[in-house]
C-alpha cells in the first residue's frame, strides 16, 4: 500500500486554550518581573546618584543692607539638599525672598513662590552667595476675623 498515511501521523497538534492560556500567563509574569525589576533598578540608581534638576529663575527680595533687588538666576533642586540658588546680593539667615519661573510649566503658573533664605555667609570663588531655599507655607493658625 502506497501512498496511504494514517491522518494521525500527519496532523499536527492543534494548541488547546489552556496552552494559549499558559504562554500568555508566562508572558504577563515575565511584563511584572520586568517592571520590578526596572523599579527597583531606578530606586537604587535614585539613592545612589540623586537627580538634580536646573531652572532658570527670577528672585526678589531685600538684601543684607534692606536694598530691594531682582536677579535672575538658576534653582537647582537636588533630592538630597533640597532647592538652592547662587545670588550676587548678601542675604539676612531667614530673609523672604520670592522666586518665578522663566519659562512655567505646562500648568502655566509663572507665580513668584515665597521662601525663606538660609545662606552661606561667605562667598564662593566667582563673588555669589548660595543660598538654600525652604518654601514659606500660609499660616493656618490665624481667625478668619482677624484678616478681615
Amino acid at each position: 500500500m502506497t501512498g496511504s498515511v494514517s491522518g494521525t501521523h500527519n496532523r499536527r497538534a492543534q494548541p488547546t486554550s489552556n496552552h494559549f492560556l499558559h504562554k500568555e500567563l508566562h508572558r504577563v509574569s515575565l511584563a511584572a518581573f520586568l517592571l520590578s525589576l526596572q523599579r527597583r533598578c531606578t530606586l537604587g540608581l535614585s539613592a545612589r546618584f540623586p537627580t538634580t534638576s536646573l531652572y532658570r529663575v527670577e528672585v526678589s527680595g531685600w538684601d543684607l543692607d534692606e536694598n530691594f533687588f531682582v536677579e535672575k538666576t538658576d534653582l537647582e533642586w537636588d533630592e538630597e539638599r533640597g532647592k538652592r540658588i547662587r545670588l550676587c546680593h548678601p542675604m539676612r539667615k531667614g530673609a523672604v525672598v520670592f522666586v518665578r519661573l522663566l519659562q512655567p510649566m505646562a500648568s502655566g503658573n509663572g507665580y513668584p513662590i515665597a521662601y525663606q533664605a538660609e545662606p552661606s555667609l561667605a562667598q564662593d570663588d566667582s563673588g555669589g552667595y548660595e543660598v538654600h531655599l525652604v518654601q514659606i507655607h500660609p499660616r493656618a493658625d490665624l481667625p478668619v476675623e482677624s484678616l478681615t
